[in-house]
């Protein structure tokens, strides 16, 4: 289990990590500072995006150790749901 850890650990891209949790923060940043020239109401949409980050954040972590090959099978079944999403957009 130790060594699974290390290989992972040793493989992750910290640039891309750390990109990903500045723009996160900078965005939450964002809200913030807008949220407090409107007055509290606005906060909800400060707090809803800190929510789903925090939901987000874990999601991608467990993501990123599911083995890419396993996508690679489920590629055109994701291909063909894109596709009849968006027919379904055209429709009225």
């Amino acid at each position: 289990m130790l060594n699974w850890l290390k290989k992972m650990l040793s493989q992750t891209d910290w640039l891309l990590i750390a990109t990903i949790l500045f723009l996160s923060i900078f965005g939450l940043l964002a809200i913030y500072s807008v949220a407090l020239g409107r007055g509290t109401n606005e906060l909800a949409s400060f707090q809803k995006q800190l929510i789903w980050l925090l939901i987000g954040i874990p999601f991608c972590l467990i993501v990123s150790l599911i083995d890419y090959r396993l996508f690679k099978s489920f590629a055109w079944w994701g291909y063909g749901f894109s596709i009849l999403l968006l027919i379904l957009v055209l429709t009225p």
